[in-house]
């Protein structure tokens, strides 16, 4: 909105641009129309128009590969010795 921090409470109008920083990424969104009442999720995308830069949903496209664990059906949780030796390979940067 203009390089203008925004209440949840200001009012917006169609045809405005809203930046959001979610997950790690700078989202742009534009107003397309607004609506006097909620609607279902599968409404939104009438609504608004996705501006994100490419480059942007590709840094979040990376982080969820990075993150993303598997374990084995029927394994269970992870031991205080398993979750220690996983932390310490995802920050792994050398230093132990």
């Amino acid at each position: 909105m203009s390089g203008v921090n925004a209440k949840p409470s200001k009012d917006i109008k169609a045809g405005d641009e809203i930046d959001i920083v979610q997950n790690g990424i700078r989202k742009t969104i534009r107003v397309k129309q607004i609506v006097p009442n909620r609607v279902g999720p599968k409404l939104v995308p009438d609504l608004i128009e996705d501006l994100t830069p490419v480059e942007e949903l590709e840094k979040l496209e990376m982080a969820r590969k990075i993150n993303y664990e598997r374990r084995d059906r029927g394994t269970g949780r992870p031991s205080k010795k398993d979750r220690r030796n996983i932390d310490r390979l995802k920050n792994s940067d050398g230093i132990s």
